[in-house]
């Protein structure tokens, strides 16, 4: 915080005049002159979407970007079972509703595992990211931004496994969302949670806005739960006690003013979470190797293997898929 500075108790002491020769006048009346101009110049430019650095621009209008594309013809089934053959769950029994869109990757042929994923979909525009976290390490977002990555979702923070479930911070968030911010890329936010209902979930979504202290983000702010194996707090946490904790989560980053989403794995999307309750949110899916997901979705991780400039070692790759707007 900037101290107060104390008036001074005496007037200061005013310069004795001097002739100022008239050239000198005349230069610097130009000299404002070009200012002025240069000033004007760079408003427009910026106005009119004009980088003045020169460096492509990559953060994007996403106000309206989130909302999942409806199916129509699913609008009268909602509620029928249909049958659905997963590549790596195998045979479901899904419950139609329109709300939750159409997977705008659909019989689209995925890469192979660490291949960069750049699909062309009629209708959509496809943006390139990644999600970051302290295991990355220390990160050149200026070389990560010229390597056509245009957004980046960081972590915030997590809650531990153990029983006491505490919540820390990630250690490079501060730096991570300077950095991103800089370099001109969109940025959201992720939380790792362990929460086991309520009253948790609450306590971390507060976390992470007395993280942010009111920061500006261009992308929401995730709910991220996953499994995390035997003799873990939140081994057979019922799906009920799931539903509730994102439920809070994302309530209360929204009544703070921010966008929520929800992030998930096949697993959780389809037999612990009832994605009915979330069709206002953005949908972030992990789904490596296949594009068969039922549902639709706005973001997809598609690799945990992916390579960026900028940063060593491998990162989580991710696309936003944006419906384009009717002419």
């Amino acid at each position: 915080m900037t101290e107060l500075q104390t008036p001074p108790t005496e007037l200061p002491v005013q310069p004795s005049k001097k002739q100022t020769p008239r050239w000198v006048g005349y230069g610097l009346i130009g000299s404002v002159g070009l200012l002025i101009g240069a000033v004007l110049l760079w408003g427009i430019s910026t106005l009119s979407g004009v980088d003045w650095s020169g460096k492509k621009l990559r953060v994007v209008q996403l106000q309206s970007a989130f909302a999942q594309e409806i199916d129509p013809d699913a609008a009268e089934g909602d509620g029928d079972i249909v049958t659905v053959q997963d590549s790596d769950l195998g045979t479901l029994q899904l419950q139609k509703n329109h709300r939750l869109g159409i997977n705008p990757l659909a019989g689209v042929t995925p890469p192979e595992e660490g291949d960069r994923f750049a699909p062309t979909v009629d209708g959509y525009t496809v943006l390139q990211g990644i999600d970051v976290s302290e295991w990355q390490g220390v990160i050149d977002w200026e070389a990560v931004a010229e390597d056509g990555i245009d957004f980046a979702i960081i972590r915030c923070g997590y809650r531990g496994y153990a029983e006491e479930g505490n919540i820390c911070e990630d250690s490079h968030f501060a730096e991570n969302l300077a950095g991103a911010k800089e370099a001109g890329l969109a940025v959201g936010v992720y939380f790792y949670s362990q929460a086991v209902g309520r009253d948790e979930a609450i306590e971390e979504a507060r976390f992470v806005l007395e993280s942010l202290d009111g920061a500006e983000l261009d992308l929401p702010i995730f709910f991220d739960w996953e499994l995390s194996g035997t003799d873990t707090r939140t081994e057979n946490l019922p799906s009920a006690n799931l539903n509730v904790a994102a439920t809070h989560f994302l309530q209360t980053v929204t009544d703070a003013g921010y966008q929520g989403g929800l992030y998930a794995y096949k697993y959780l999307a389809y037999l612990e979470y009832d994605l009915a309750q979330f069709a206002a949110y953005p949908f972030w899916l992990a789904e490596y190797g296949t594009t068969d997901f039922y549902y639709g979705y706005t973001f997809l991780q598609y690799t945990d293997a992916g390579r960026v400039d900028g940063i060593y070692g491998d990162v989580d790759r991710n696309l936003l898929i944006v419906k384009d707007a009717e002419e």
